[in-house]
């Protein structure tokens, strides 16, 4: 794969399950991108690993594992990310994953800095998703 192509879609793995070792094995970083130090299949050592999503997000494969370059250039450098926090591009610029723009945080932050300071009245992450719901007197809810 050159870079450019596109990527079939598939499930991303949320929490790699190759390890820090596996991938440092495989991939050499440089700006922001993983190249293969490994020959592995079509691709060749040296070249650039992955391919865009349509997402607009780079993904990687290794040993029958699909996740997001920015997770796996996290976790290259930094070990297993936590199951409960997901890796956030500072400059909001989905290609530029040099290791000094990405933060892990948690979803809510992640949400709150794409779809302003808070969410409207009412409306709640819920996962990937939102969920809208009215409350009572009494506390019980209503989901829309």
């Amino acid at each position: 794969m050159t870079g450019w192509e596109p990527c079939a879609e598939s499930n991303n793995a949320h929490v790699s399950q190759l390890s820090q070792e596996r991938l440092n094995e495989a991939f050499d970083y440089r700006d922001g991108v993983l190249y293969w130090r490994i020959t592995s299949g079509r691709s060749k050592a040296g070249t650039m690993a992955g391919c865009f999503a349509h997402s607009g997000y780079r993904q990687i494969q290794l040993d029958g594992v699909r996740l997001y370059e920015h997770r796996a250039i996290w976790q290259f450098f930094n070990g297993n990310l936590h199951p409960d926090l997901v890796i956030d591009h500072i400059n909001e610029n989905k290609s530029d994953n040099r290791i000094e723009n990405l933060q892990m945080v948690d979803h809510n932050h992640n949400l709150r800095k794409h779809w302003g300071k808070t969410l409207p009245k009412g409306v709640y992450a819920r996962g990937k998703r939102f969920r809208a719901g009215l409350f009572n007197r009494t506390g019980v809810s209503r989901w829309l």
